[in-house]
């Protein structure tokens, strides 16, 4: 996350920098609105087309987070995932048979995110499930849910 998007096009962009929480999924939508296709871009696309905010335009609604996932191959139930804000970066881990693990980071009092703080802030942790995650994972029909799975579920998931 936070890996710096650029956009070149002389004559047509001029150059400018925004602090936009843009991700992966905002790609496709976006050179769309860029090039004019707008209509072409399918409602059934996750990510949002932030051609006016590129172009320095006001008016597109920009998102309170960007969404992180890393998925094991085949088991979309499991692995990673995660939110971004403009100031914290949460990360859990769900594996079966393990706790949940859970890592926020304050990327304002520590940019290098070397202290994980989730034990000491339980509350801004949840609140970050709550207002962040779960309507990314309601929004991608992600099946992952911030729970624990009993190790004797194994075999039923796999």
């Amino acid at each position: 996350m936070r890996i710096p998007m650029m956009f070149r096009w002389p004559g047509k962009l001029a150059p400018r920098q925004d602090d936009l929480l843009f991700s992966a999924p905002d790609i496709y939508p976006t050179l769309f609105g860029l090039m004019g296709i707008p209509d072409l871009i399918p409602d059934t696309v996750e990510g949002a087309n932030f051609a006016n905010t590129i172009n320095g335009i006001e008016g597109d609604d920009k998102p309170s987070s960007q969404f992180y996932t890393f998925m094991p191959y085949g088991g979309q139930s499991y692995g990673r995932r995660g939110v971004r804000t403009d100031r914290y970066t949460l990360m859990m881990d769900r594996k079966i048979g393990k706790p949940l693990t859970v890592v926020l980071h304050d990327n304002q009092q520590d940019p290098y995110q070397m202290q994980n703080i989730a034990e000491q802030n339980e509350s801004l942790v949840h609140q970050l499930v709550e207002e962040e995650l779960m309507p990314w994972l309601e929004h991608t029909g992600d099946p992952w849910r911030p729970t624990e799975v009993p190790a004797n579920t194994a075999n039923a998931y796999t």
